[in-house]
């Protein structure tokens, strides 16, 4: 869908970069808040391995729940576009169905048209006038 801004990759982008950007103002404000409570000076002791590990078993996942979210929006606009496709060949495919079967059903009909327009009684009993030239246009027509 095209709107005023741009296309629909534009504002794919867009939000991409306000997330991004929101991403980077969160790391801030974490940071921000580390140097506050500890300082910027090194710690006297070091890590155990206790902290080591929870602390990587910690930014291990962070890191998949960030690809599953990531995964997750390649789904549904995969999803969109597969289902944009589909309804794009199927338009394309019914409309020439209808028209083959428009075709096959219109024939006998105008055939069948012409055949009674050239068989048409007045209240008389005679024949109307012209029922022979719409029997013959029908009949060339298809």
């Amino acid at each position: 869908m095209i709107n005023s801004r741009g296309s629909r990759r534009e504002d794919i982008v867009r939000w991409g970069n306000r997330l991004l950007f929101l991403l980077n103002l969160a790391l801030l404000a974490v940071a921000t808040w580390f140097v506050g409570t500890r300082g910027l000076d090194a710690p006297t002791g070091g890590w155990t391995y206790q902290e080591l590990v929870a602390t990587l078993l910690t930014a291990i996942g962070v890191l998949l729940a960030i690809v599953a979210f990531f995964v997750a929006l390649l789904a549904i606009w995969g999803y969109n576009s597969l289902k944009e496709s589909a309804s794009t060949v199927a338009a394309a495919r019914a409309e020439i169905v209808a028209d083959r079967v428009a075709r096959e059903v219109a024939g006998p009909i105008a055939a069948r048209v012409g055949a009674e327009a050239s068989n048409t009684v007045d209240d008389d009993g005679g024949t109307q006038d012209g029922g022979g030239d719409l029997a013959q246009a029908l009949k060339e027509g298809s």
